[in-house]
């Protein structure tokens, strides 16, 4: 088990983390704690990551110690960025893999898959419009439900 792993089984077990990483911060000294520092980012939610990034020298001084809740702050908005990216990132493969898979799914089943199409095919979101539309332009669907297809191509404004 490593240092950090450690100091994130110790941050679980508390209700009031402020006295803990002052008093285990390093700080004021030579060294400031990152093991603790990494544990706080790893561990808080994202209210308290932005409570502890927000805090000025008013509530954080210089050379007090306290100043290490705003790098703890700091560091968990490089997770919180990281996590963002991640989610832009699953919901674009997601959503091209959708925008290819319908098609292929209702060509094979048409009464079946279109059926299952419908619910979600005029929707407001961006996303679902896009895999609606992204599918009514494969030929494999038009071959297989030519005036469904024509309908919804017609209904949405897709062109071919």
């Amino acid at each position: 088990m490593t240092k950090i792993d450690e100091e994130r089984d110790r941050l679980r077990t508390l209700t009031d983390w402020e006295p803990y990483l002052l008093a285990h911060s390093g700080l004021p000294g030579p060294r400031g704690n990152l093991e603790l520092a990494h544990a706080v980012a790893l561990e808080a939610d994202p209210d308290r990551i932005l409570r502890y990034a927000a805090m000025g020298p008013e509530e954080g001084p210089i050379a007090t110690g306290e100043e290490f809740l705003t790098v703890c702050g700091a560091i968990g908005l490089g997770r919180l960025a990281a996590e963002a990216d991640r989610r832009r990132q699953d919901v674009r493969v997601l959503r091209k893999a959708l925008g290819y898979c319908w098609s292929v799914a209702a060509a094979a089943l048409p009464a079946e898959g279109t059926g299952a199409m419908e619910p979600w095919m005029d929707r407001d979101d961006p996303d679902l419009r896009w895999v609606a539309r992204e599918n009514l332009r494969k030929s494999r669907l038009v071959k297989a439900a030519p005036e469904w297809s024509a309908s919804w191509r017609h209904r949405l404004g897709v062109a071919r």
